[in-house]
């Protein structure tokens, strides 16, 4: 119960477990994977809508995971209750 109370509360991005204007850098196959405690990520540009699919990031714009330059995000991590 408090594992679920703590990832409910923690969705709504706080201080404590956001990352803001975060660039995140493609490998060199071009996917960028993301962190397994992410809950949610936002492109820093708005025209660029990005997602989580299978652990790495997707544009969905573009329909692809595939990507030739970093990538600026807002992250929120979903942290362990202390």
């Amino acid at each position: 119960l408090l594992h679920q109370k703590s990832r409910t509360l923690q969705t709504k991005g706080w201080a404590f477990n956001r990352d803001l204007d975060l660039s995140l850098a493609p490998m060199t196959d071009g996917t960028i994977p993301v962190p397994n405690n992410t809950l949610s990520i936002d492109a820093v540009d708005r025209w660029r809508r990005v997602v989580i699919r299978a652990g790495k990031l997707y544009d969905r714009a573009n329909r692809t995971a595939t990507f030739t330059a970093p990538v600026l995000v807002n992250i929120t991590y979903f942290l362990p209750f202390d």
